[in-house]
């Protein structure tokens, strides 16, 4: 027997998962830099995608079921005052309670409403999607009980889910608020040692071929995966009226990030090193975050922090891990040279994501992406290397103990191979020609292997202190 009858429920349930999965995902991404706990920051990392990407699909199906487009994306107030009333508690580990044992479960009870009430015929393709995304969501309230060994919700919980006016009446894009809170600086585990900004990573002797070696250098990469995980978590977080598609990616590239700690954790540990064993560093956190010619909160701010982090940032990756796989298959380091491919593959993805949300902010603000891209870099490096003189003339014999292990390492790459522009992988990516042009007149990697034209900028061998590409 059919369930047209039940109709009307099914849509109250898909209004309520839509909105609660994206609110969810929201409040995720904000709270990324002020988890102290990594296995925690992990975690969320990859729930924050999950929920983001249920949403975006119940979305499509709630929207394709009304011809009129939009009418049934909704939300009610009620839902987004309690959403703001978590969003807001004053303890982020409050917050993730509220989350994980206050609102999933009662997510999960309305998954049941609309399975009881869907159409096996009518709704395949919705049943097909929830049947495939409970296991997930029943996953994710059991990790937090046994990451926190918690079990009940917040106090006042209840009472505010029991809502007194439910009738969904705001637009569901206008229903994700502004943010709450800025966060200049990402926290680590309580008692851990941070670097200090200007300070270089541990430099190892030999990165090569020596087990602690190559272990420090996967801490080091470990250090950048974290800090662009919660930037990336920000940027949506702060911008809640960006498009539902960039969400995605920023979330996509949230939650890739974390994958990749864990998959280079697992690695540095068969060479006898655990995240953590040596300074956490958070400077490219801090320094990507706010930018002193951009207004705080702004679209501008926005648009610097992509361009950096993963147009120019991630684009130099682009070319390292390349350079890595190479020179790691040349010393028969299979196992590095497959993770390395691993995170080649997914890097692509984070600068083609970078360069299309770059370049719509760019038309839709009036801004040349070129020009930004120059002037975020230059702001960048001269920063990074005032903070730099400033560790020198704070800690001189630091500073002259880092550059003697810099040298050394230099001299310990006995190997055929260099790192250079790699411009195929940058056109697969989405680089365009005078993108790649503007890399090229930077000089950030030696003439023998780029044109020797005029350049618009400080080299980065001349002022970065911290890609020293050994």
């Amino acid at each position: 027997m059919h369930k047209l009858s039940s109709y009307p429920k099914l849509i109250e349930s898909l209004q309520k998962l839509v909105f609660f999965e994206r609110a969810s995902a929201h409040i995720l991404a904000g709270c990324l830099p002020k988890i102290r706990a990594l296995s925690i920051k992990v975690g969320v990392s990859q729930h924050f995608y999950e929920s983001m990407a249920q949403a975006h699909r119940l979305r499509g199906i709630l929207s394709a079921l009304d011809y009129k487009a939009s009418s049934l994306l909704l939300a009610s107030k009620d839902w987004v005052r309690l959403m703001v009333w978590v969003d807001s508690l004053p303890d982020t580990d409050q917050v993730l309670s509220a989350l994980y044992l206050g609102i999933k479960p009662r997510l999960l009870n309305e998954y049941d409403q609309v399975l009881a009430n869907a159409d096996p015929l009518f709704d395949a393709q919705l049943l097909e999607l929830i049947n495939s995304y409970l296991p997930r969501a029943e996953a994710q309230r059991n990790w937090f009980v046994a990451a926190l060994d918690r079990r009940t919700e917040p106090q006042g919980f209840a009472e505010r889910w029991n809502f007194a006016n439910p009738q969904p009446d705001i637009p569901l894009d206008e229903a994700v608020w502004a943010p709450l809170d800025r966060v200049p600086s990402a926290l680590r585990p309580e008692g851990s040692y941070r670097g200090k900004n200007g300070e270089l990573a541990i430099t190892p002797r030999d990165v090569l071929r020596d087990p602690k070696g190559i272990g420090i250098f996967l801490h080091n990469n470990i250090n950048e995966e974290y800090t662009t995980l919660e930037l990336s978590g920000r940027n949506s977080y702060e911008h809640p009226d960006m498009p539902w598609e960039f969400h995605l990616s920023m979330a996509r590239h949230v939650a890739d990030e974390a994958r990749h700690v864990q998959i280079q954790e697992r690695l540095a540990a068969c060479y006898g090193v655990r995240y953590g064993d040596y300074p956490f560093s958070v400077t490219h956190y801090d320094m990507l975050y706010s930018f002193d010619p951009c207004e705080p909160g702004s679209k501008h701010e926005l648009l610097w922090r992509l361009l950096l982090r993963m147009t120019y940032h991630e684009g130099l990756a682009l070319d390292s891990n390349a350079f890595e796989i190479e020179r790691r298959t040349y010393l028969g380091q299979q196992d590095i040279a497959r993770v390395f491919h691993h995170l080649l593959v997914d890097e692509v993805s984070h600068v083609e994501s970078g360069l299309r949300w770059g370049r719509m902010l760019a038309q839709e603000y009036c801004f040349d992406v070129l020009e930004e891209r120059n002037k975020a870099r230059n702001y960048y490096l001269a920063k990074e290397n005032h903070q730099r003189l400033r560790f020198i003339v704070k800690r001189p014999k630091r500073a002259i103990s880092e550059g003697k292990r810099l040298l050394m390492a230099r001299q310990n790459n006995d190997l055929p191979y260099a790192i250079k522009l790699n411009v195929q992988l940058r056109r697969q990516a989405g680089f365009s020609e005078a993108d790649i042009q503007q890399v090229l007149e930077w000089g950030i990697y030696p003439v023998d292997v780029q044109p020797k034209s005029a350049r618009t900028g400080p080299r980065e061998a001349d002022v970065g202190f911290r890609r020293v590409g050994i």
